[in-house]
């Protein structure tokens, strides 16, 4: 074999080793990408087994719901009974077995601030907005919508009509229930814009009372009635001494309240 014939053979010989090399590599790389993208769907869905198990609250008029690493509850769908549909700031649960079971469904359809449901679909709505004029509030702009309560989602096209109406919510026997929020300075005087804690009012045939409820540290976030008129109230955050509201803390628990009978 000449010298000239040699030098082919080791150039094909190098090239064939660099296309294996580079072929393994590629393997090797397509193998990680599997891996991560079986851990990412994974950590997608995450049970919390017994969460309230523990819980020492106790009322005659009301339950309470722990929502693990929620850190504020925005809106919910379905009811307690059933499935109960949850939206925090950072996930989206599913509530089953009474409150027992809390399942996290997703993790990019966080801080959804309202639900609208037509049927067995439920449009995740994305944007918030506030009519000053008549003192509304609204959550619009579906983002994603599910058929299955919210095991799986999908993108939603072309239906930014919807909307929906938050903090307010009105029986069968016309009687509203409506998040009154309140801003002003603290207790020393200080400042005239801080955000204070939300009453909730009851109006009947033209009477407005303070409604009775058992929440004490946390700020109601949102209104919300069931097939059977229970009423939940949606919380998070919390207060200074001063008297003013505090956002939560990162992948804190959140909690959400429901009335054991029609409210």
């Amino acid at each position: 074999m000449t010298i000239c014939q040699k030098n082919k053979v080791t150039k094909y010989v190098l090239l064939q080793t660099q296309k294996s090399v580079k072929h393994s590599n590629m393997n090797k790389c397509l193998f990680y990408l599997l891996i991560f993208l079986f851990i990412a769907s994974c950590k997608k869905s995450k049970t919390y087994e017994d969460s309230n198990s523990q819980s020492t609250f106790s009322d005659l008029h009301w339950d309470r719901i722990l929502i693990p690493e929620g850190g504020q509850v925005q809106a919910v769908a379905g009811n307690i009974d059933d499935t109960l549909l949850v939206s925090t700031l950072y996930n989206t649960y599913l509530v089953t077995n009474k409150g027992k079971t809390i399942t996290r469904t997703s993790t990019h359809l966080n801080n959804t601030p309202g639900f609208y449901v037509v049927g067995d679909t439920i449009y995740a709505l994305s944007a918030d907005s506030y009519d000053e004029r008549f003192e509304k509030h609204y959550a619009s702009i579906p983002s994603y919508y599910t058929i299955n309560k919210g095991v799986t989602w999908h993108p939603a096209y072309n239906k930014n009509s919807l909307f929906v109406l938050t903090g307010e919510v009105t029986t069968k026997e016309n009687i509203t229930i409506k998040l009154n929020y309140h801003k002003g300075s603290d207790k020393n005087g200080k400042g005239d814009n801080f955000v204070h804690r939300s009453t909730i009012s009851r109006t009947e045939n033209g009477n407005i009372t303070l409604l009775d409820h058992p929440i004490i540290n946390e700020q109601p976030i949102n209104l919300y009635l069931d097939n059977k008129e229970r009423l939940y109230i949606l919380t998070g955050g919390s207060f200074s001494e001063a008297g003013l509201y505090i956002s939560p803390p990162a992948r804190s628990q959140a909690y959400l309240y429901i009335s054991k009978k029609a409210i």
